[in-house]
């Protein structure tokens, strides 16, 4: 078995320096989420098949103050190739270059399966969700699928629940069904089952609970806006915590199951969890556990049967490991005990992936993880070390909490 394991990445590293050397990685794979959403904006329901002018609407050019500037997206699939965008402030233009068939390392596992393009990702405050979100916008790009987008910013309800009337018309494609939905928003299944096709995949990520409040608080300032540091907010008791307003009546404890769209009040019952988890659990096709993220990629790529390179990322948003704290386990528990309903929607989601691994088979899956870090090693020596040669190679990714 450890024969068959290390020939197979031999393979696919092979593959990978033959066919990937002269790949733009930076543009191609980073996670840039900005030039990512915006290519997604320019390419949502326009189907691009010869050189066109798209134009760019004021709002988006006053978010984020683009002036000049220009995207090369790469695809390896022979029928898609690259796509270079250009614009001089006033339209963009989109061309597409030939590119060569992907081959090998990149190849899906199950070559008799169709990859699935229908996809609705619930994008988790503080789980991670913006790495794993790239991953979709990057696939849809390449493949020319359409986005559920808002008019401005990046937020498709929340507070309020979802409503399909929040996106507006002329950002539907025709037939007012999109093909990809990665923006955030609270969950409301029957809203947005309105704009998304029968056979979408669902799929969500979540974190273990107490580091995710600690994320959560950190990030998005809780200290200033409730006015005590963390450890002081901790040793107050347990109803006074609970009753602390949600900060712009979004964040707060409980995350997971508040953007799952589930009602958090202070007297909320365990049989009121259980029926939210119950209902997460009949509508998630899969849901990727941060801690076990790279086991969670690979049943993502069965899942969906899609290739190794659509599930590389270089993560985003993270927080250097010298600022990370410890806690004592007393003040672990005092977080998990204040988030006691994502505690039971976590352990609920962390039993079944382990159970789909054991499905999947111990063995092949360590093997799948060890295929998917060389490449991913590779890719960012290539991407990084290697393009940037001559250049300050001490790339800081943007931090988060």
């Amino acid at each position: 078995m450890a024969s068959v394991v290390e020939s197979s990445k031999m393979a696919a590293l092979v593959s990978l320096r033959e066919g990937w050397r002269r790949v733009d990685c930076i543009k191609a794979l980073s996670c840039v989420s900005v030039t990512v959403l915006i290519t997604t904006l320019l390419l949502i329901s326009y189907p691009v098949h010869n050189p066109v002018i798209l134009s760019w609407s004021s709002a988006v050019d006053h978010a984020f103050n683009i002036q000049e500037t220009i995207i090369s997206l790469h695809d390896t699939h022979e029928e898609a190739g690259m796509w270079s965008l250009t614009t001089n402030g006033s339209g963009w233009a989109a061309e597409r270059i030939p590119a060569k068939r992907r081959t090998g390392a990149f190849a899906a596992a199950d070559m008799n399966c169709s990859p699935k393009q229908h996809i609705m990702f619930l994008k988790t405050h503080k789980c991670a969700s913006s790495s794993v979100q790239n991953l979709f916008l990057r696939y849809g790009i390449k493949h020319n699928l359409s986005f559920a987008l808002p008019e401005t910013k990046n937020y498709l309800g929340s507070p309020q629940l979802f409503e399909a009337s929040m996106i507006p018309e002329n950002l539907l494609p025709a037939g007012g069904l999109v093909d990809i939905f990665t923006m955030h928003t609270r969950l409301n299944p029957s809203e947005h089952k309105k704009i998304l096709h029968s056979d979408t995949m669902y799929i969500t990520i979540v974190r273990e609970p107490a580091r995710l409040f600690d994320s959560l608080y950190t990030y998005f300032d809780l200290k200033y806006f409730y006015r005590i540091t963390l450890k002081n907010f901790l040793n107050l008791p347990l109803q006074n915590q609970m009753s602390f307003p949600r900060k712009q009546d979004r964040f707060g404890r409980n995350m997971m199951l508040f953007d799952m769209g589930t009602d958090i009040h202070a007297n909320m019952t365990a049989t009121e969890i259980r029926r939210a988890v119950n209902q997460a659990d009949k509508l998630f096709d899969l849901v990727l556990i941060v801690e076990k993220m790279d086991e969670s990629l690979i049943l993502l790529k069965e899942l969906l049967c899609w290739d190794y390179i659509d599930i590389i990322f270089f993560t985003k948003h993270v927080r250097k490991e010298t600022r990370k704290p410890s806690f004592s386990e007393n003040t672990l528990e005092k977080m998990r005990e204040l988030n006691s309903g994502d505690v039971l929607l976590y352990d609920h989601f962390l039993g079944k992936h382990e159970q789909a691994v054991l499905r999947f088979g111990e063995s092949k899956m360590a093997g799948e993880v060890s295929t998917l870090r060389s490449l991913r090693d590779e890719l960012f020596e290539d991407c990084v070390s290697r393009s940037l040669k001559g250049f300050n190679t001490d790339i800081q990714f943007k931090e988060y909490s």
